[in-house]
């Protein structure tokens, strides 16, 4: 987020907060399996985020 956050025309969006919370990632989020491995989410889990994406994004 640092590397483009000064650029122009470049809309930044965490999404951290739907990956983790304050102490710990939690491995199931409702009945989908968040992550795949210790760096990689699931394809499930990424396609619930997307609408909250596309909000955050403004589309």
């Amino acid at each position: 987020m640092l590397a483009a956050g000064p650029l122009p025309d470049v809309r930044v969006v965490d999404m951290n907060d739907a990956l983790c919370g304050k102490q710990t990632c939690a491995a199931v989020v409702g009945n989908i399996i968040v992550w795949r491995d210790y760096h990689h989410m699931t394809a499930t889990y990424a396609l619930a985020l997307a609408p909250y994406l596309a909000k955050a994004a403004g589309l």
